[in-house]
């Protein structure tokens, strides 16, 4: 038997699951608000199974799929829309690593893209989409911890711009922690933001806008910002227009009850 060669035991549906990814990939692309809204429901549908409220359901190739109401993704009489959107996202692909639980090596998955296929239910508002099982750990990436984030489907549907909603995700996953540091490289990240868009825009075009919807909506969680250098070098140093222009950490601001909870966002150059 080659010694070289390591007899790797594919892991379980329940271990595919929980896997941790790292060095994810998928912000090259850019992902529209109703693609955001799908996302939305698939994530909604994996948080149920995961917490046991109903399980996922399987096809035929028992490849796991959700059905979606074209109603929710893109609003009344907008099938033909929503069907555009989610076959426009068989062409973006994902990739993560991951460490396998039986070897203890580190493995990175070049996946697919997110789903495999997408089946129109004629004479219904309803679609149904096959999801790639490998694809499950990013979508729980994606998600910013599906298990355990807190929001209102609802309301993350209902918000204006992808960005809006991706935000509104983030901040709710965070809800229970007094402070927290945030790189805005990673939040550049995780937003897929392009590096075309500087930190003033992100200002004007992102998190302001991004502030006013989720006040106004009502949820329980929102938040304000302040920008500022949170590391000032000395004058003169070659430096300080590149740390200056990155080094901006926006605080976060939320409301529980009576207290206040800061996110400060900052860059590690």
């Amino acid at each position: 038997m080659d010694k070289l060669f390591i007899p790797i035991t594919p892991p379980t549906e329940e271990e595919i699951m929980l896997i941790q990814p790292n060095n994810v990939t998928f912000g090259q692309y850019n992902i529209s608000e109703w693609q955001e809204n799908l996302l939305t429901l698939i994530s909604d549908k994996l948080q149920k199974h995961m917490t046991r409220e109903e399980e996922l359901p399987r096809d035929l190739f028992n490849m796991p799929y959700v059905t979606i109401r074209c109603d929710e993704a893109g609003g009344q009489n907008n099938k033909t829309k929503v069907i555009k959107e989610a076959t426009d996202m068989l062409s973006k692909r994902f990739s993560f690593r991951w460490k396998h639980p039986k070897i203890d090596k580190e493995v990175e998955t070049i996946g697919g893209s997110i789903l495999i296929a997408i089946h129109n239910i004629k004479g219904t508002n309803q679609i149904m989409l096959t999801l790639n099982p490998w694809a499950i750990p990013f979508l729980v990436y994606y998600g910013v911890g599906v298990g355990g984030t807190r929001y209102s489907k609802g309301l993350a549907l209902g918000l204006r711009g992808n960005y809006t909603k991706r935000l509104y995700k983030i901040i709710c996953s965070q809800r229970d922690r007094k402070e927290y540091y945030y790189s805005i490289q990673q939040l550049r990240k995780d937003l897929e933001i392009p590096e075309k868009h500087s930190n003033n825009d992100i200002d004007r075009k992102i998190l302001k806008p991004a502030k006013e919807r989720i006040k106004e909506s009502g949820s329980d969680v929102w938040f304000d910002y302040k920008l500022f250098c949170k590391y000032p070098v000395k004058a003169g140093s070659p430096k300080l227009t590149r740390l200056f222009s990155l080094s901006t950490p926006c605080i976060l601001v939320k409301k529980v009850e009576s207290s206040t909870n800061n996110i400060r966002l900052f860059t590690d150059g």
